[in-house]
């Protein structure tokens, strides 16, 4: 072999064998259950750790495994039905968005990327619940609230409440067409923002470059002062929608809320971590507030106080800039 080929060689067969693994690892994920939902961190490791060439390429063979798992029998969706082929594209138009997310030295914002991404994404995961229900068969949704009511009734039989465990049972269309809605209506778009987030702060960990990780990342945070207006006429819209009984104007203005909540809910995290970063803040009192915040997260009714708390910090920063710099030094200015 001539030895000016050979790095070319071995690089190219230490890309592809890194990319394969990344795909089997996504993949892996993706079955795996409670793991799912982080089966797109293989893929911005892949970027951050090696290059963004081999993530594209493990993008590739996962998107090939897919099919081939697919067409094997690895899916409840028949084989050559719509649906079939919406889950494929689904899970090819996610992981690809993932990849462009994790991108270096791209003219686009990454809010943006983030953004539309997650929307694209969004409009093919109501696309595939709408086609998986054919004549006379059962959506996946309605798949999912009947498997969910079965346990429950199971749950409610051995604790003798049977009763509300059947009446449950009997409401299972309603539940689904509640959470159709709710899915219409911002529901699906801010879970795979959630998904998207979740994915890309934990992937930046393995990033080797100098960019800021971790808190430090989520504190220098800002969303695009001209933001706000996309959030007042998606309020708007939603108002007139409601007024005059027009869905579509509904959905968008209840879409844009959600975008809206969503970043100005991550400004308001970044000026609180910001805040307490302050060389004067107490190390304890910031290790006490930030479990005490994520304990708040997860208690039903007392998870609005946080969030709201976060979401109008992160609207006021638009006109009170409430990350002023600060200094660790002596004050240059005499007598302070």
């Amino acid at each position: 072999m001539n030895t000016k080929w050979r790095p070319f060689l071995q690089k190219v067969v230490q890309g592809g064998g890194i990319a394969i693994v990344g795909a089997g690892l996504s993949l892996f994920l993706m079955g795996s259950g409670l793991l799912s939902p982080f089966y797109l961190l293989p893929f911005g490791v892949v970027a951050y750790r090696f290059s963004p060439k081999v993530s594209w390429i493990s993008w590739g063979v996962a998107s090939l495994l897919h099919l081939a798992l697919g067409i094997k029998g690895g899916f409840p969706l028949s084989i050559g039905s719509t649906a079939f082929y919406w889950e494929l594209l689904y899970f090819g138009i996610l992981s690809a968005s993932f990849v462009v997310m994790v991108l270096p030295g791209m003219s686009v914002r990454t809010l943006y990327r983030f953004l539309g991404g997650a929307l694209i994404s969004s409009v093919v995961f109501l696309g595939l619940l709408q086609v998986s229900s054919g004549k006379g068969e059962q959506s996946l949704i309605q798949q999912v609230v009947q498997e969910v009511l079965r346990l429950y009734e199971e749950t409610a039989t051995i604790d003798g409440e049977a009763s509300l465990g059947e009446s449950l049972v009997e409401k299972k269309e309603e539940i689904a067409t509640f959470i159709w809605y709710l899915l219409l209506y911002g529901g699906a778009l801010v879970g795979h923002l959630i998904l998207v987030s979740v994915n890309y702060f934990l992937a930046r960990f393995f990033d080797r470059s100098s960019s800021p990780k971790g808190a430090v990342f989520i504190g220098r945070f800002t969303v695009p002062p001209g933001f706000i207006w996309l959030l007042s006429l998606s309020l708007l819209l939603l108002v007139l929608g409601a007024f005059f009984n027009v869905s579509v104007l509904q959905i968008a203005g209840g879409n844009g809320i959600v975008v809206g909540g969503f970043v100005y809910l991550v400004q308001g995290m970044g000026i609180l971590v910001y805040l307490s970063s302050h060389p004067a803040f107490p190390g304890f009192l910031r290790t006490l507030g930030t479990v005490l915040f994520l304990v708040a997260l997860f208690i039903p009714g007392i998870n609005v106080i946080p969030l709201g708390i976060c979401i109008i910090l992160g609207i006021a920063e638009t006109w009170v800039p409430l990350r002023v710099p600060y200094t660790t030094g002596s004050s240059s200015t005499p007598g302070m």
